[in-house]
């Protein structure tokens, strides 16, 4: 059991913060930010860190012990060693409706969300690491797919092809078109104008494979019409279709392709750059606060 001499000051706080896999890859000054901020607490068996009634002020690390977090009374996770609780809600800024308790006596680091959205905006480093993860936790919740496959998108019924254009889209009409899209309705327009500068428009006929498992992931393309299977090596698939944004988990996990995609139609589609998208977040911190929060309810809704 680690105890609160073993963790005495800053130092001691980065020095953890550095060994915790879900933490990686972040340099000296993203783990000083945080441990600054941080403070230790112990909980007892049984012991709340966050009531179900009550508003999320701090999130928390575990570094010692076992904590129970559940929504609406039943339990979705049990967090250890090394992983968080309450980020997910902070990120996908849900403010109630969750609680977590200790299951045994656990060691945590607390630190106020204030403090970790003010280090997410100073740096993006750290926003970056806490997209990634998500992205990781949802391609992991979804089995290797895109969808979840309870989501009844397991055939092509019910699924809008979409509407066929002869034509590809100018950049203006890229332009206006995204700003329908919920995400990019209020963001800053010179965002969204230099995302559609760089976005290419694709085409294609029925049977092309997109990619297969274990293919970089260093794109991803939002169908416009057609519909593409997915299958992930444990041979489930799903379908879907018109307005699905395909890849975008798999590549802002930073992580290799998770499952094949294949046109079952013809198929239009506006492909993104991971590297391209990445620069523009970075420059505009709303709009990658808005994204990261999409992507945290995706999978607190998905649960």
């Amino acid at each position: 059991m680690l105890t609160d001499m073993e963790i005495r000051g800053v130092r001691d706080r980065v020095l953890l913060l550095r060994s915790l896999e879900t933490l990686g890859g972040l340099d000296l000054d993203d783990y000083t930010m945080l441990a600054e901020h941080a403070r230790n607490r112990f909980f007892r068996p049984g012991e709340e860190l966050i009531g179900e009634d009550q508003t999320l002020h701090s999130v928390y690390i575990v570094i010692d012990g076992k904590v129970e977090v559940s929504r609406g009374g039943r339990s979705t996770v049990v967090v250890d060693r090394g992983h968080g609780v309450g980020f997910l809600s902070l990120l996908g800024r849900v403010e109630r409706g969750f609680a977590a308790r200790a299951l045994v006596a656990s060691w945590v680091l607390e630190i106020p969300c204030e403090a970790v959205l003010d280090a997410f905006e100073i740096n993006f480093a750290l926003l970056r690491n806490a997209l990634r993860q998500t992205c990781m936790l949802l391609v992991r919740q979804r089995e290797n797919l895109p969808a979840s496959r309870a989501s009844g998108s397991e055939g092509t019924g019910e699924i809008s092809l979409g509407t066929y254009r002869e034509r590809d889209r100018t950049v203006v009409e890229r332009i206006i078109e995204a700003r329908k899209v919920p995400i990019f309705r209020n963001c800053n327009v010179d965002a969204v104008a230099e995302l559609m500068r760089k976005n290419r428009e694709i085409r294609g006929p029925a049977g092309q494979v997109f990619w297969r498992i274990g293919d970089p992931s260093t794109f991803w393309f939002r169908i416009e019409y057609g519909h593409v299977e997915c299958e992930n090596d444990a041979g489930q698939t799903v379908v879907v279709g018109d307005r699905y944004v395909l890849g975008v988990a798999d590549a802002l996990a930073r992580q290799s392709r998770s499952y094949r995609a294949r046109a079952l139609t013809e198929y239009i589609g506006m492909r993104s750059e991971v590297e391209t998208f990445l620069t523009v977040l970075e420059a505009h911190f709303d709009l990658a606060m808005d994204f990261l929060a999409v992507m945290a309810r995706q999978l607190i809704d998905e649960d």
